[in-house]
């Protein structure tokens, strides 16, 4: 058995070798959305990973490796059936040196109750890279400063989702389980792709 403190500096040398619970949007939902982004981002400006192809917005990134999925999805289904979010306008993260995150601000009172419950619920199991939640929806990586007419850009603004499912990823990105809230769905169901 390996200690917390062996994991967190496994976790810190691989990159990306945390788990992440994400609220997906429904696909039909995220059709409209991606299509509105490859219409209007420059395609010479997308970089890193270029248009986010799985619309989600991310409740919790920082799970270690060793977190039980089956206990992530018993304590969101025991303070949660739904998870009620709306969208507000377009924005960019830029504090990478070598990118910009355009992303579609998130308000939910829901999601930040869940992510603030399970940072305490699972304490030093949770290894934090921004201490501050901002939920959001990334529509693109694009190079620095471009695209910024679509800065406050209102196309999404007031939509309002309910979702009654969320993805768990394993470090790594390795799988991917979905978690029902509702009382009548299967804990965890593998194999999630996206």
């Amino acid at each position: 058995m390996t200690t917390l403190a062996t994991r967190r500096l496994i976790a810190s040398l691989v990159e990306g070798d945390r788990g992440c619970l994400m609220a997906y949007v429904s696909m039909a939902d995220a059709i409209p959305i991606r299509e509105w982004a490859a219409e209007n981002i420059c395609p010479h400006s997308l970089v890193h990973d270029g248009l986010e192809t799985t619309i989600h917005t991310t409740v919790l990134f920082g799970f270690m490796p060793g977190v039980d999925v089956e206990e992530v999805a018993e304590y969101c289904r025991a303070h949660f059936e739904h998870v009620d979010f709306r969208l507000g306008k377009l924005s960019r993260f830029s504090s990478c040196s070598e990118y910009d995150v355009l992303k579609v601000d998130v308000e939910s009172e829901d999601l930040v109750e869940l992510h603030h419950l399970l940072r305490e619920y699972f304490g030093e199991d949770v290894s934090i890279t921004y201490p501050d939640y901002h939920p959001h929806l990334t529509l693109a990586y694009v190079e620095k400063g471009s695209n910024p007419e679509l800065d406050g850009h209102a196309q999404f603004e007031g939509a309002v989702f309910r979702v009654t499912e969320l993805v768990f990823s394993t470090p790594g990105s390795k799988a991917k389980f979905r978690i029902g809230l509702l009382p009548e769905d299967a804990p965890v169901t593998p194999g999630v792709t996206g």
